[in-house]
């Protein structure tokens, strides 16, 4: 919505190109111009702290996949085979979820928000392969 806002304001401003230079012309353009501007910024600091709180949520679920991986070490038996296996399951999610992560800051627009919500389905994954590995190390 709000590239849209962005295009929106980009499309009046070209059309305020051409209609003269009076002062009411002129000074329409430098309002767009700024609001484009401000637009801009505000999206770049969204997705600067999207990613920011991303980085962070990512990082704890890596620390929970090491105290896995180290409890998982420890097992034995039947309990070992699974959390080994839930393990190895996580490992492939965090991959899956850092790779998201390394798309999304590489993009920008609409390629940028569907990698946004990639992102956090993979997180989703991430956090559910957690707590049922968790589970396996309760029982």
């Amino acid at each position: 919505m709000k590239i849209h806002l962005l295009l929106a304001a980009a499309l009046a401003l070209s059309a305020l190109h051409g209609c003269g230079d009076d002062e009411k012309a002129r000074n329409a353009r430098e309002k767009i111009g700024e609001a484009i501007d401000a637009t801009s910024e505000y999206l770049n600091a969204a997705q600067q702290e999207f990613v920011k709180n991303a980085e962070t949520r990512l990082a704890s679920a890596k620390t929970r996949y090491e105290e896995l991986k180290t409890r998982a070490a420890e097992a034995q038996g039947q309990a070992r085979e699974e959390l080994d296996h839930a393990v190895e399951e996580l490992r492939l999610k965090l991959a899956a979820a850092d790779e998201r992560l390394r798309e999304l800051k590489s993009r920008s627009g609409k390629a940028w928000e569907e990698l946004s919500a990639g992102f956090d389905a993979a997180l989703g994954d991430v956090s559910t392969a957690v707590e049922a590995a968790w589970q396996h190390l309760t029982k």
